[in-house]
């Protein structure tokens, strides 16, 4: 069993989507349990990188992306840098680095394309997104997420942002920390962000007070529709949002936030085994200035209904349900409901990778290719133990903590 005491709050919330406007016709489009059809697409690997390669180093590699001309980037976390690699996996160049200059960044979460050609670099706190060229790494500007209203006291961090068919949307957490009382006050949102670079639509918000003495965590009340994979815009600039744990249901919105359609599908959410709650449990310790607070959990017996949405260049809507990633670390099998761009349930998807899933993680890139990261939780691990602020026990060995990126031919679309 692993344990990790962790320094700083992760604060959930946004427990659901702030109301359509009034008299806004809705669509709903309801689909069966059963696909239409279903397909096993056997997973062929075109190119690997990493573990002994003299050629490229690879520190901790933690979001893959598709680009322009079929090169692939590759946010590493723990070197503070983006690699860019051809279509056929050869190494050509590195863009970013540590620091807080232009064009630099510290503690990266994420990235993505702009539709002006730009590549923007996410970082966590201060939340800032940070533009370079994705062809030389020239910077190209940067924006600030709270724009410096926090206040005394207070912090923005970015939790994920995107930028796709002309709309821009950030999801972050706004913290105030009240050590007088031994208080977090937090409000978790997705917005919206307009062409002068303000906010224009919060899609989602929940305030949220803790307690640094003794706190609860109500899965089901705290879902947060604005979390990583739970949240995506499609090629034309539409939302889409998980907004419920119980339901498989997916709102989507127009470029202005509006609600425009619901998407459901007939899905009873597996049970979640006892082993399954109990490393919920223990996958959070905090001490904030040397205070622990009790944590009391209200787990849900079901899992959450939508795992992850994630929306391709052809407009096709892949979501991965309760049941979608059952098989992963032993047989290495991942499934997903495919959606046309209108809603409608298509087809059931199994991407059958020729290895167990078990330490890795299997990324689904918007042009249809698949990537995997080979041997990311036991790095994760690795880096975790040299933490001194950080204590880990394991029974089981940390293993080859090298890490590779392996790409599969084939096209799911």
């Amino acid at each position: 069993m692993i344990r990790h005491r962790l320094r700083t709050l992760v604060l959930v919330g946004c427990a659901g989507l702030l109301p359509a406007a009034r008299g806004h016709a809705v669509e709903l489009i309801a689909n069966p349990a059963q696909a239409p059809r279903e397909e096993t697409l056997q997973l062929r690997e075109r190119w690997r990188v990493g573990a002994d390669d003299d050629d490229v180093l690879l520190g901790q590699i933690t979001v893959v992306i598709s680009g322009p001309d079929g090169e692939i980037f590759a946010l590493d976390t723990q070197l503070a840098h983006v690699l860019v690699f051809g279509p056929d996996g050869t190494y050509r160049r590195t863009l970013g680095r540590e620091g807080e200059g232009p064009g630099e960044f510290r503690q990266p979460i994420g990235m993505f394309l702009t539709g002006d050609g730009r590549l923007a670099v996410q970082q966590a706190f201060p939340g800032r997104l940070v533009y370079v060229d994705p062809a030389d790494g020239t910077p190209r500007g940067s924006w600030d997420v709270g724009h410096g209203d926090d206040g005394p006291g207070g912090m923005t961090f970015l939790t994920f942002a995107a930028e796709r068919g002309g709309t821009f949307a950030v999801a972050g957490n706004r913290s105030l920390f009240d050590m007088e009382h031994r208080e977090i006050h937090g409000t978790e949102f997705l917005a919206v962000i307009g062409p002068d670079g303000q906010e224009s639509r919060r899609l989602c918000e929940l305030p949220t007070t803790r307690s640094l003495v003794a706190m609860t965590i109500d899965e089901l009340a705290e879902h947060n529709p604005a979390d990583r994979g739970l949240w995506a815009i499609s090629p034309d600039g539409l939302i889409y949002t998980v907004p419920t744990w119980t339901d498989y249901l997916i709102e989507v919105h127009d470029r202005s936030g509006e609600l425009v359609r619901r998407i459901s599908r007939a899905h009873e959410a597996r049970r979640r085994t006892e082993a399954e709650k109990a490393e919920r449990r223990e996958s959070m310790r905090m001490n904030v200035d040397g205070m622990v607070p009790d944590i009391t959990w209200k787990l849900q017996d079901r899992a959450r209904a939508v795992d992850r949405i994630q929306i391709l260049d052809d407009g096709s809507l892949w979501v991965r349900d309760s049941r979608g990633d059952l098989a992963w670390d032993e047989a290495g099998r991942q499934s997903f409901g495919v959606f046309d761009a209108t809603g409608r349930l298509q087809r059931q998807v199994t991407l059958a990778a020729p290895l167990p899933g078990e330490g890795n993680r299997l990324v689904l890139l918007d042009d249809g290719r698949v990537v995997m990261i080979k041997g990311l939780e036991s790095l994760a691990i690795s880096i975790s133990a040299g933490d001194e602020d950080e204590t880990i026990t394991s029974d089981e060995p940390l293993g080859d903590t090298l890490l590779e990126l392996i790409c599969f031919e084939g096209d799911p679309r």
